[in-house]
Parts: structure tokens; C-alpha cells; sequence
């Protein structure tokens, strides 16, 4: 089994295994190192928060997940999909060991919580029901367009990052579908913001605009600001949301990373100093989803990945843990978020691919002894 890597030092490895397949998936990666300024907060752990549990059985507002109070199951498989010969999904490269194993690379949740899956082998979005019935088959050939990199939604419409190296020169661009399937707008993406300037993504920002994800997230850039000037230095780095804007900093070995708002600072500590954030969605009232890597041995490398929610209050009240241990191969979206705050995971296995649930605890304990606790601590800066 392939235990996946998220650490700077395959950055390189990764990115150039996509340039000469031409049709690999395009890997999410941890930040490389980014270096600002922060003054000094006064950091208050997050668990020591005094807010009252939640009721599970009330209705949640929108974007908040269940938080349960002892730390039980990691997660619940909602549907498997058989992986074969004479299957609807195969992988390539599993019988081949000089070649790396590739298939499906990306998940979606449409607004009726149905799945919208990536199948980058057939070069396809698939779209599954909340039971796991096949329901619709998009055929991106038909679009004219070739390997999907990354798949986000909003609202009623699918966007796709799309990397293609065959095509001189190099195809870069996000295109915009219909749920279902009719291609609506295609917006290239300039030179100085490709693979080897650090993409490796695309977000969607509260309102509605496309975003680079550069480096693993650790820089954020509106697609519409660059195409209007290409001078990263002039361009707003930074997810959007509310007249606010959330910075990543990931500044390398031995210094803590940290998400910078306007007047909060969110922190985490990392084990063996490897590992980084990035935003994994963000809603209009101040919520968001954060996911903190952790290299927790630098032996064996083990990577701890959780998801954590920030509530509207700015403070963090749950956490899960994603078993990429478990996975077969690397998924380059292998997380998303619905409006309702369910965490949904496309987790491939050797012969099936499930679509599985995070659940979230209010804290839980580190992956293996000794390593630090997955926690985010959070400091809220003087007027």
C-alpha cells in the first residue's frame, strides 16, 4: 500500500513525475516555506474554550458540524464503488510497480448531497446519489476538456482545474459547468502561476471567485486579480470572505504556522516542525474549515491530517482526522465540505473506492504517543 505524502521535500519529486506523464494528477503537496512577520500573540489553546456543548439532536445552523463529545469511530463509509476489470472505475498502475497508481482524484458534494466524482483514468465526472447509484456520466471529451487537476462547486455550478501538457503550449484553465455537464465559461490561467510556479489547486471564495491555490495553499490568489496584473507582489494574497481576508503562513521548519485575519491569529504546533495549513472552505458568516498536516515521525513518516471547524465565534470547536493511512494511492481533493458542515472523504482502496464521513470530536488524542495534540490555538489582537 502507498501511504501518502505530504511533506516539501517530494514537492520537486511530485511535480516533475506530472510533467513527463503529461496525464498524471496534479498532487496536493504541504506549503513550501513562506516567511512573514507576526508580533507575538498570547496564545490561548482552543480547548480550554468555555462554550457549552452542542445538543446533537437540535438542528445546526448552516456549517456546523455534529461535534461529539468522546472520541469514538474516525469515520463512517456512506457507499463503496467496486474497482476492476468490469467495473465503472478502474485504476492505472497497480499491477505495474515502476508506475505510480492513478484513478479517480477528486470529490464534490452537489447541493442535493449527491457526489460529484472525478475519474481522471477515462477522463469523466461521475455523479453518484447519496446511496451510491451511478446516476449521470459527463464525458469531458466532449467539452474539450482533458485530465481535471482539481474539482470545487458552488451553488449550481462544478469548476475545473484543468492541466494538460500535451498540448503546445500547455494547456492551463477553469472551466465552469452546469451541474449538468453544459460548459458555461473558460478562463486561462496566466503564465507565472503554473506547476512550476507552485500550483496545485483552486478554491471558490465566499463570494463566488475563482482562487489559485499556490503551494499547497499557503498562497491564495483571485484569478481575476492576476489576469489583471500578473505581479504576484501587487496581487492580494489571501482567501476572501466578508471584507475579511485569511492569510496562510507556512514559514518552514521549526516555526509554528498560522491563519492571519484582520484582528485574529490561529496557530498550531507541529511535532517534528514538518506539516502546514491550508483553508479547506469558508462560509459567509466567519466559519471555515482548516486542515493541519503533521509529519509526526520522521522515521517511518506518518502524516497526521485533521480537519478542523472555526466557528462563527472565531473559535475552533471540533476536530477529525482523515485515515489517509488507508489509502491506496494519492488523491489530489480527496476532502469537501457542505454547506450543512458534513466532511466528506473519497478514500481509494484496493479493490473499492469509498466515499466515507468524517466525524468530528471536540478534541482527540495525537496519532501515535508522544507526538503533539492535533490543536489549534487562537490569540485575538489588541485595537
Amino acid at each position: 500500500m502507498q501511504t501518502r505524502l505530504r511533506i516539501p521535500l517530494l514537492l520537486a519529486v511530485l511535480f516533475l513525475s506530472v510533467l513527463l506523464a503529461g496525464c498524471s494528477p496534479i498532487p496536493s503537496a504541504t506549503p513550501v516555506p513562506h516567511t512573514a512577520t507576526i508580533s507575538p500573540p498570547t496564545i490561548i489553546p482552543s480547548h480550554t474554550s468555555l462554550i457549552p456543548p452542542s445538543p446533537t439532536f437540535l438542528a445546526l445552523p448552516i456549517g456546523m458540524p455534529i461535534i461529539n463529545d468522546r472520541p469514538d469511530d474516525l469515520y463512517k463509509t456512506v457507499f463503496s464503488i467496486p474497482v476492476g476489470e468490469n467495473s465503472v472505475i478502474q485504476y492505472r498502475g497497480g499491477d505495474n510497480p515502476n508506475m505510480e497508481i492513478t484513478g479517480p482524484n477528486a470529490i464534490a458534494v452537489l447541493p442535493d448531497g449527491s457526489f460529484m466524482i472525478a475519474d481522471l483514468i477515462a477522463n469523466r465526472l461521475l455523479h453518484y446519489d447519496k446511496t451510491g447509484y451511478l446516476l449521470n456520466t459527463i464525458d469531458l471529451y466532449e467539452l474539450g476538456i482533458v485530465n481535471v487537476a482539481d474539482l470545487r462547486i458552488q451553488g449550481d455550478m462544478l469548476f475545473l482545474l484543468e492541466i494538460s501538457l500535451n498540448f503546445s503550449p500547455p494547456r492551463y484553465r477553469v472551466n465552469q459547468l452546469s451541474l449538468t455537464g453544459i460548459l458555461v465559461a473558460t478562463h486561462d490561467i496566466p503564465e507565472g502561476f503554473h506547476i512550476e510556479n507552485g500550483l496545485t489547486g483552486i478554491a471558490i471564495d465566499c463570494e463566488g471567485q475563482i482562487v489559485l491555490e499556490m503551494a499547497g495553499g499557503s498562497d491564495l490568489y483571485r484569478l481575476e486579480d492576476i489576469q489583471r496584473n500578473s505581479d504576484m507582489t501587487t496581487v492580494p494574497n489571501g482567501y476572501q470572505c466578508d471584507n475579511r481576508i485569511y492569510q496562510i503562513i507556512n514559514p518552514g521548519p521549526q516555526k509554528p504556522p498560522a491563519i492571519v485575519t484582520n484582528d485574529v491569529i490561529y496557530e498550531t504546533q507541529l511535532t517534528t516542525g514538518w506539516g502546514g495549513f491550508n483553508i479547506l472552505d469558508m462560509f459567509g458568516d466567519g466559519s471555515f474549515f482548516v486542515l493541519r498536516e503533521d509529519v509526526v515521525n520522521g522515521q517511518i513518516i506518518q502524516v497526521d491530517l485533521t480537519v478542523h471547524y472555526i466557528g462563527s465565534d472565531m473559535v475552533s470547536q471540533g476536530v477529525a482526522r482523515a485515515p489517509i493511512d488507508e489509502a491506496y494511492y494519492y488523491i489530489m481533493r480527496d476532502i469537501a465540505v457542505t454547506t450543512q458542515g458534513d466532511v466528506f472523504m473519497l478514500l481509494p482502496r484496493h479493490y473499492s473506492l469509498d466515499v466515507i464521513q468524517l466525524n468530528f470530536y471536540r478534541e482527540i488524542e495525537p496519532l501515535i504517543p508522544g507526538s503533539i495534540p492535533p490543536e489549534i490555538a487562537i490569540s485575538i489582537s489588541s485595537p
